[in-house]
């Protein structure tokens, strides 16, 4: 009977502890306002930066062209010696695929890349057929193992030289790792900026009401009733703060930023709920963790005066 009783009595709490909980953000509209403002703008800024991060990993328009290393044929090479050199590339080691590009089609690629100047190549086409060499692209899986790739193509007799996109590798690579930095970087400040203006909403939250409490102690109640209201008040700012930052991401990311970079030719982006179970869990660790870590901090720090 007595396990019966303290059941329904638990469940008569949660109710009154929710309403207890609605009515501190209402009795501080104004600060909880501002707090969850504050949240939902850090909210956003992490999401933004998340999706630049992803925009320069998987979606540089020139990110799958690094991975290609151009080796240039002799013009004085034979037919027989590039067919010799082309299975040879072929087996070395980090190779993955070998594409053979002769003068003519590559004089063809040049007239077709040359956009608003493709009848100045046409005009010019003996003249460019002098310079233009036959040559192998050559795709290779791993950067780790580049220079001793190049090593061994450059000893290959009828390759006169070979390019490589080291430079620009190097160049994104270290654009990644900032960005990466700077993001995880910019998630830690803004996490502790979230806990701060939380922690001073519910701290003037709780001095307005010590008398309430020390009362409530008074009474014999345990400190997880007392607590529990302003943990549920935390809760509830850092909720609607995911949800504000959820639609204005959906805005940004949909209308704005989505569009600039296809338009630039920086790179294609999924549907914004494609996107969600990537930024989701980031928006919950600022909003509603921080902003129940900082209740946890508020209330702790109280009772144990």
């Amino acid at each position: 009977m007595s396990k019966k009783n303290n059941k329904k009595s638990k469940g008569n709490k949660l109710p009154y502890l929710f309403s207890e909980g609605l009515k501190g953000l209402y009795r501080n509209k104004v600060l909880s306002a501002a707090s969850i403002l504050v949240l939902s703008a850090c909210i956003v800024v992490v999401g933004l930066f998340m999706i630049l991060t992803h925009v320069i990993e998987n979606n540089l328009s020139v990110a799958d062209e690094l991975y290609v290393v151009t080796a240039y044929i002799s013009t004085k090479a034979e037919e027989e010696k590039i067919t010799n050199a082309f299975e040879k590339v072929k087996s070395f080691d980090n190779v993955t695929e070998v594409s053979f590009v002769s003068k003519e089609k590559a004089l063809e690629e040049l007239k077709a890349e040359g956009g608003d100047l493709s009848d100045v190549v046409k005009e010019y086409e003996n003249e460019l057929s002098s310079y233009i060499r036959a040559r192998f692209d050559i795709r290779f899986e791993s950067y780790d193992m580049l220079n001793a790739l190049v090593s061994e193509l450059e000893r290959v007799e009828v390759i006169e030289t070979v390019n490589t996109k080291l430079d620009l590798y190097h160049g994104i690579s270290n654009l990644k790792k900032a960005v990466t930095a700077i993001s995880s970087a910019l998630i830690l400040l803004l996490f502790v900026v979230a806990v701060f203006v939380t922690l001073n909403t519910v701290r003037i939250g709780i001095y307005y009401r010590k008398d309430e409490i020390s009362l409530m102690r008074y009474m014999g109640a345990t400190k997880g009733f007392i607590t529990a209201p302003y943990i549920i008040e935390c809760l509830f700012m850092g909720a609607v703060s995911v949800l504000i930052a959820v639609f204005c991401e959906y805005f940004l990311y949909s209308f704005v930023l989505r569009d600039w970079i296809m338009d630039y030719g920086l790179g294609t982006l999924p549907l914004f709920k494609e996107f969600l179970p990537t930024i989701l869990p980031a928006f919950f660790a600022v909003g509603v963790l921080s902003a129940s870590f900082s209740g946890a901090i508020c209330v702790k720090k109280y009772l144990s005066v």
